[in-house]
């Protein structure tokens, strides 16, 4: 049973401010259903799902998280940062579709 008791106050915001031996018990009773529904619990939950993460390039890309802690910029990255990413992937596909079409009628 792993999990990382400062990851998971920050990956699982209800739990924030719990005394440490609420927030043990709760993993404890719940660790099989959370590991079930993909609930991060530690820094190695993090690689598994993001294997390809590298927090220096995010970090020096994105001005907004310059003053945030190693795992607030990993928190940053798994509930802003990835949308992010994905949206603007998507812009740039939109745009080159434009272009083709665009392309094709001249």
């Amino acid at each position: 049973m792993e999990y990382e008791l400062d990851f998971v106050k920050i990956f699982i915001p209800k739990l924030t401010y719990l005394h440490n031996n609420i927030i043990e018990n709760f993993i404890k009773n719940k660790y099989y259903y959370l590991k079930q529904n993909n609930i991060m619990l530690s820094r190695r939950d993090f690689r598994s799902g993001y294997p390809d993460f590298n927090i220096n390039i995010y970090y020096i890309f994105n001005d907004d998280i310059k003053n945030l802690e190693e795992l607030k910029i990993r928190n940053h990255w798994h509930t802003i940062g990835k949308t992010k990413i994905e949206f603007l992937i998507l812009k740039i596909f939109l745009k080159n579709i434009i272009i083709m079409i665009i392309n094709y009628f001249i």
